[in-house]
């Protein structure tokens, strides 16, 4: 049985490999505003459209959208991007800022002014997150959106868009038509200029993603004469090529990039089918033959022997002994498994743990309580004392708190980035359909906090990563906010999710705030 699972495996992987990776794309283009409208946005999103199609992609088009229009066309983006190779979002229309945070705007009469932004328009930084908390391998977002702000004289919105950057495991490329809190040109031809050099360079053969921005911005700036420059932020670990492969792409000195290679957009088919050939040949061998037959065993055995291991129990978490988990040393203070390249506390620091280093006084039974009332401050304090109590090197230099450096190279404790704790949280694989399982809220705590590590643990053996408290994140916001993630016993179940996140003054304290500790493997 085992031998033709495996059998049946392989033939499943081979007849992946000849077809297209997943490409899903949603364009929006927004012109009938009753206030400031726009000619160029329903013509350019068809365009788009149709140049995104000739290159593979699952189109869903909506022009001249209302707020509910845009919501379940994104609500349906978020689904169909699941697991997708390539996520495309594009919007042409009104986009404006109010604060750090930038909206794009439906047709909706009821938006008057910022008041009205966060009910009625897409919020583009939480639009990003929940794109990227989808699964998708990479995701793309383009903003032909920076026109001159509709609202008129509005108090806290201003023009143009703020360049947004977003700490994810996907990778990512955000384009705006023009520079941070610039205004963009909507074009005296049928399109405007941005996206006009967009579908003239977007299907460049053999080209990488980031080298096609380079060129229609240059197009840009040629036909503005300078006054519009666009922008990007890609964080892309890998390339990105939309048309063939990208192995010939080179960068000349004045700007521009050109291909060396006049190779046809055959090649990729070609290849494709010596490869499928290849494989064809390999399930002969491992079907037909003596030799196939007992290397196909011979695995086999290694799957069953890998699927019949044992489970270790430690400190009450279920660990499968892969490679993934690991336990912290012995000797430390914190209860800590290896995820990816961090030991993470197993759980929020305690009134316990806290008591052992500075004292104080708690009452009795709630020693395995979470440490709240504590600051974003204090948290640094506790864990360079922690550091030294377990003989590692302290990570932050905190005698200037407006100006706190940290050393990751060194092996003291800290707290998680938002990056970091998205990536722990995401690791853990928790089942949200049963998140009263998991993780203490407002549904289920009895309006009260409740001891750490009571519910049941992620893959990994990390108890309360949702709920119980908000967790200090390191990270902070150009307004020396600091971020907190994860939910807490008096919050609701909408805000145990990897994207949502709570922004506080690095001295505030509550009863639902604490942290979680991670050093360096």
């Amino acid at each position: 049985m085992i031998r033709k699972c495996f059998l049946i495996l392989i033939c499943l992987f081979c007849c992946a490999c000849v077809f297209a990776e997943k490409r899903v794309a949603l364009v929006i283009g927004n012109g009938k505003y009753k206030n400031s409208p726009l000619k160029n946005p329903v013509g350019d999103a068809s365009e788009m459209s149709k140049k995104l199609r000739s290159l593979n992609f699952s189109v869903t088009l909506e022009t001249d959208a209302d707020t509910e229009t845009m919501d379940a066309a994104l609500k349906s983006f978020y689904k169909n991007i699941e697991n997708a190779d390539v996520a495309f979002f594009y919007f042409s229309g009104h986009g404006i800022q109010n604060g750090d945070v930038n909206y794009l705007l439906p047709l909706d009469e009821k938006i008057k002014s910022e008041d009205d932004l966060e009910r009625h328009a897409v919020n583009l930084n939480k639009m990003i997150s929940k794109s990227q908390d989808s699964g998708c391998s990479k995701l793309i977002v383009i903003l032909d959106a920076c026109r001159n702000n509709p609202l008129g004289k509005s108090r806290g919105a201003s023009k143009g868009l703020v360049l947004v950057s977003e700490s994810s495991p996907t990778d990512t490329c955000i384009a705006f038509s023009c520079g941070s809190g610039k205004t963009a040109d909507d074009g005296d031809g049928p399109h405007s200029p941005y996206t006009e050099a967009l579908l003239n360079h977007i299907a460049d053969p053999d080209t990488i993603f980031d080298v096609v921005l380079q060129r229609v911005s240059k197009e840009v700036m040629t036909k503005t004469n300078g006054n519009q420059k666009p922008n990007y932020h890609s964080d892309f670990c890998t390339q990105l090529c939309l048309n063939g492969t990208a192995k010939n792409t080179e960068y000349i000195d004045h700007g521009d990039f050109v291909n060396s290679s006049s190779r046809k957009p055959v090649l990729p088919f070609l290849l494709g089918m010596i490869f499928a050939t290849v494989f064809a040949s390999l399930i002969f061998f491992f079907a037909f033959t003596v030799a196939g037959k007992k290397i196909v065993s011979n695995v086999g055995h290694v799957f069953a022997f890998r699927n019949e291991k044992k489970s270790v129990k430690i400190n009450d978490a279920n660990f499968t002994g892969d490679s993934k988990s690991g336990r912290n040393d012995d000797s430390m203070s914190m209860d800590a498994v290896a995820v990816k390249n961090l030991f993470v506390a197993t759980k929020p620091v305690t009134k316990g743990l806290y008591k052992s280093i500075f004292g104080g006084d708690f009452n009795s039974g709630e020693e395995d309580y979470p440490l709240t009332n504590v600051s974003w401050e204090d948290a640094l304090v506790f864990l360079n004392k922690l550091s030294e109590k377990d003989g590692l090197e302290p990570v932050y230099d905190i005698t200037d708190f407006s100006s706190v450096k940290c050393d990751r190279t060194k092996n003291g404790w800290r707290l998680p980035t938002e990056r970091e704790w998205k990536k722990i949280a995401r690791e853990q694989s928790i089942n949200m359909s049963e998140l009263d399982s998991y993780a203490w809220t407002s549904e289920n705590s009895d309006g009260k906090n409740h001891a750490a590590g009571c519910k049941r643990s992620g893959r990994d053996g990390i108890h309360d990563i949702f709920g119980l408290v908000w967790e200090w994140c390191f990270d902070g916001t150009k307004e020396n906010f600091r971020i907190a993630k994860g939910g807490s016993w008096d919050a609701g179940k909408d805000f145990c999710s990897i994207s949502e996140s709570q922004k506080f003054l690095p001295s505030f304290k509550s009863d639902a705030l604490g942290f979680r500790g991670v050093r360096k493997v």
